[in-house]
């Protein structure tokens, strides 16, 4: 069951200001998207 508004993805890298980061240790990054929604 999703929550509320919230949608949580793992991804191995993620894109901050154009350049892309990877762990060093492998872990995927926690990303978490909150959107403002009611239904």
């Amino acid at each position: 069951m999703q929550e509320d508004g919230e949608q949580v993805i793992y991804r191995m890298t993620i894109t901050v200001k154009g350049r892309k980061i990877r762990r060093p240790n492998g872990q995927p990054f926690r990303i978490v998207i909150k959107n403002k929604r009611t239904k």
